[in-house]
C-alpha cells in the first residue's frame, strides 16, 4: 500500500511540473552523476542509474538512508534528501534511456573457409 501511495504521489508529481524544467533535481542529479554517470554513460563497479525502476531507486535510497553506517558515502547522500527529493529523482532517473552494450556481431565470411 504504502509503494503505490508512493507511486501515485511520484506520478502528481511529474503532471505538476516537467522534469526538464526543475532545476532543483536536475542540480541533484548532475551531483549523482559524479560517481554514477551521465545517462547510460556509465562502466565499472558503480551502476549507472538510468533507466532504473523507481520503486527500486525508492527502496534503495531509503534502505541508505534508515542505515547506521555513517561512514558509507550513500548513506551520507540519501540522509541529505528529502521523501520528495528522492521521489522525484526516481522519476527522473526512471525515465532515462538504459543503454545495454552491444556485442560485435560474428564474422561468418572464414566459416568453411579451411
Amino acid at each position: 500500500m504504502r509503494s503505490l501511495l508512493a507511486f501515485i504521489l511520484v506520478l502528481f508529481s511529474a503532471q505538476a511540473f516537467s522534469m526538464e524544467g526543475n532545476t532543483h533535481i536536475r542540480t541533484l542529479a548532475s551531483s549523482c552523476a559524479i560517481c554514477h554517470g551521465q545517462g547510460a554513460a556509465q562502466a565499472g563497479a558503480i551502476p549507472s542509474l538510468a533507466g532504473l525502476d523507481s520503486t527500486f531507486f525508492i527502496k534503495k535510497m531509503n534502505a541508505f538512508r534508515s542505515s547506521a553506517d555513517e561512514h558509507a558515502v550513500m548513506v551520507q547522500h540519501a540522509k541529505g534528501l528529502t521523501e520528495d527529493e528522492i521521489q522525484q529523482l526516481a522519476l527522473y532517473f526512471s525515465e532515462q534511456r538504459r543503454a545495454c552494450p552491444v556485442a560485435k556481431k560474428p564474422v561468418f565470411s572464414d566459416v568453411g573457409a579451411h
